[in-house]
């Protein structure tokens, strides 16, 4: 059984960094929380903060992904563009 230990434990290496999640969609991944019911990844997207159930949605990192340079990109982008800074 997965606990919220093990899900903050695989959050760490990319806590505020840019990675892919739901719908493809670049996103800013904050933090994991739980409640009575579920677990959930807290990330910022272009509609703001949003809450997504680790049972049904998982994320993808770019940091170490992909090319250092074009991480850097998107981190530059977003961060012209958001209030909440990526690293």
């Amino acid at each position: 059984m997965v606990t919220l230990e093990d899900l903050k434990n695989e959050l760490e290496p990319y806590k505020n960094t840019l990675v892919i999640g739901l719908y493809q969609e670049v996103m800013r991944l904050v933090d994991v929380i739980e409640d009575e019911v579920d677990y959930y990844w807290v990330v910022d997207t272009y509609k703001g903060i949003l809450h997504y159930s680790c049972c049904g949605c998982g994320w993808i990192p770019l940091k170490g992904f992909i090319k250092d340079g074009d991480y850097d990109q998107l981190v530059r982008i977003w961060n012209l563009n958001n209030e909440e800074k990526a690293i």
